[in-house]
């Protein structure tokens, strides 16, 4: 068992658990992990604790998915949409990780103890998005991981320019995406970082310097839902539909530039090519995208994306 970590990251901030693990032990390691990852994590949906009712897996539901973890770390963490038909998409824990059964934290980061140098977890936000996160305690970690995907029949994974990567059905709808990776060593300083696709098996390469603080952190964050709802709403000049993204819909941006709209669409927005470009441009505006709604306004005009985005979305 490796030493507690030191104190300032074992005092990191620790979410509320929502739900008490029934088959999956707890212990001081788990506790370790998890602040070590809040530590140094960007901001996020509140995590949820997974319950089981099966001793081989731990299982969460929120409203826009269905994830199931194996307890042994074996096999794949699934994400399937609520939704009717909803596909399911799965990612295994890193193959270069030899795991023991699962931990969960108080805070709901479900640990995997590896037999060397480094851990894996696993966290589920509310959004129904999963982070899958390899932790490395010293140098002798390895500097690449390697996740397998398991995605519907006829869908494609492809990297995108930014680093996400975008998966999509035989149609070129959106399935699934894999936001663009960041790693941090223990002070929270960013460290180089990437993806390389090598048929179905995503690896992210982490660039670890002389000067990294350990434990670092590295994680992919897989989704499946950019939207968690759409309110119409009354002013006086008009009606608004207000969009509230996801967690994960926040980040995924290139993924959010069309997906989004279909998303908002399907979930009550008006086909209006003037609220199309309103859309659009709240998640490529650094400033719009952390609105708490992406308010749509029926009255804007239709003066297409680069003058909507110079307008800052209110053409």
């Amino acid at each position: 068992m490796r030493p507690t970590l030191c104190a300032a990251v074992a005092t990191a901030l620790i979410l509320t658990s929502t739900v008490t693990a029934a088959s999956a032990a707890v212990d001081a390691p788990a506790e370790d992990v998890a602040a070590a990852i809040a530590a140094v994590a960007p901001d996020a949906a509140p995590l949820v604790t997974p319950e089981s009712v099966d001793p081989a897996q731990l299982e969460v539901s929120t409203d826009a998915a269905d994830v199931t973890i194996p307890a042994d770390g074996l096999g794949d963490v699934v994400v399937t949409g609520t939704d009717a038909g909803a596909p399911a998409v799965g990612i295994a824990l890193p193959a270069e990780v030899e795991v023991d059964e699962a931990l969960v934290a108080d805070d709901g980061t479900v640990v995997f103890e590896g037999a060397a140098s480094v851990d894996a977890a696993v966290q589920v936000m509310e959004d129904g998005s999963v982070r899958m996160q390899t932790v490395l305690h010293d140098a002798s970690a390895p500097r690449e991981f390697s996740y397998d995907l398991s995605l519907p029949e006829g869908s494609t994974a492809r990297l995108l320019d930014g680093g996400s990567v975008l998966v999509t059905d035989e149609a070129g709808a959106f399935v699934a995406g894999v936001a663009a990776p960041w790693a941090a060593d223990a002070t929270g300083r960013a460290l180089a970082t990437h993806y390389r696709l090598e048929g179905s098996t995503l690896v992210q390469v982490v660039d670890v310097d002389d000067d990294a603080v350990y434990p670092v952190v590295a994680d992919p964050w897989l989704g499946i839902a950019l939207i968690k709802s759409v309110v119409k709403t009354s002013s006086t000049q008009g009606t608004i539909y207000k969009v509230t993204p996801t967690a994960y819909g926040r980040v995924a941006t290139e993924l959010a530039l069309w997906a989004t709209w279909t998303e908002s669409v399907s979930k009550g927005v008006p086909n209006r090519q003037n609220l199309q470009e309103q859309l659009i441009c709240h998640p490529m505006s650094y400033v719009a995208r952390v609105k708490s709604t992406w308010n749509l306004d029926t009255w804007r005009p239709t003066v297409g994306l680069a003058k909507t985005i110079a307008a800052s979305c209110n053409p």
